[in-house]
């Protein structure tokens, strides 16, 4: 088993959405240049 260290930016993004805590501490990363990503950021961009 792997040791995470918990600190303040994870604890940040518990909040926000815990299932991303959960893939940044088993060293997951989403692919970043796919289409539904970008639409995704856009939506952020115009919505929020």
């Amino acid at each position: 088993m792997e040791d995470t260290t918990i600190n303040g930016t994870l604890i940040w993004y518990y909040y926000i959405c815990p299932r991303q805590v959960w893939f940044i501490s088993h060293s997951i990363a989403g692919e970043q240049d796919n289409q539904f990503i970008e639409l995704g950021r856009h939506i952020h961009e115009f919505f929020y």
